[in-house]
């Protein structure tokens, strides 16, 4: 009931007005642009896979496209959950209740995490159903692989930005510094054509290992830029997670081991 009670009201506090509604409005228009509709002839036989196939390229460009929107905002919600409490001391409020610091950090996480996370894949999924609604399983097919995707996309991004906030304890530092962090990953995994030679390293990047892992699992090779013997799907999986949990365990533990509250 604590944890139930906390979560509440850090996500009250995170998703007030207007920041809800602008980020419904944003990526429900990026869902929209994104989603390819069904404007040829397709014979019956080859209906369900033809239409999992646009599915499938649609969710990928809709997740390429997402990245940057998704990742910014997770690190300007998770600069302002921490940052902001440390400097008006509601941090120090929380840690003086009987409440483990653990269990504040993670109702800190689900609170930013699961409601963007959702919330992009609930508006890719409405954009998908309206197009092809009368084939409910290969939209379902389709849909499934990609909620974990966005998860692990949003996830990376709040980690850092965690991360960041804890080591600065200013709002605007911290905001300023998480922001340009996601955007220098962003602009490595996504080079001007012809800079980069083979571009090979690409996979291995933080933002594009996840949407390479959801392009394996479609089976699709990747279209912008053409890269021979990409890695597996369990590979860029392993590497995505860890991304995540790498600066995500180093938080935590300043967190709940080694952060100091003014008094």
């Amino acid at each position: 009931m604590k944890f139930a009670s906390l979560l509440k009201a850090e996500a009250e506090r995170v998703w007030s007005r207007p920041v809800l509604e602008l980020t419904l409005v944003l990526v429900f228009l990026l869902s929209m642009s994104a989603i390819q509709p069904l404007i040829s002839i397709i014979p019956p036989d080859r209906l369900e896979t033809e239409v999992f196939s646009i599915a499938a390229d649609s969710i990928t460009l809709y997740a390429e496209t997402l990245t940057l929107f998704l990742s910014i905002i997770c690190a300007i919600l998770a600069a302002l959950s921490f940052a902001k409490d440390y400097e008006q001391g509601l941090l120090q409020t929380l840690l003086s209740l009987p409440l483990s610091r653990s269990l504040i950090f993670a109702s800190k996480l689900i609170a930013i995490t699961a409601p963007i996370t959702l919330l992009a894949w609930a508006t890719m999924a409405l954009s998908l159903y309206l197009n092809f609604y009368f084939l409910p399983n290969a939209l379902i097919k389709a849909i499934l692989p990609a909620l974990p995707i966005f998860f692990v996309i949003s996830l990376l991004s709040y980690s850092i930005a965690t991360l960041i906030s804890l080591a600065t304890k200013r709002i605007l530092p911290s905001i300023l510094a998480s922001s340009a962090m996601v955007l220098v990953l962003f602009f490595v995994s996504n080079p001007p054509v012809g800079t980069y030679g083979t571009f090979g390293y690409i996979p291995y990047t933080p933002l594009k290992a996840p949407v390479m892992t959801l392009m394996r699992v479609f089976g699709e090779s990747y279209s912008s830029i053409v890269i021979e013997d990409l890695p597996s799907t369990w590979l860029l999986l392993t590497l995505s997670l860890t991304y995540v949990f790498v600066p995500l365990i180093v938080s935590y533990l300043f967190f709940t081991r080694k952060l100091e509250v003014k008094q």
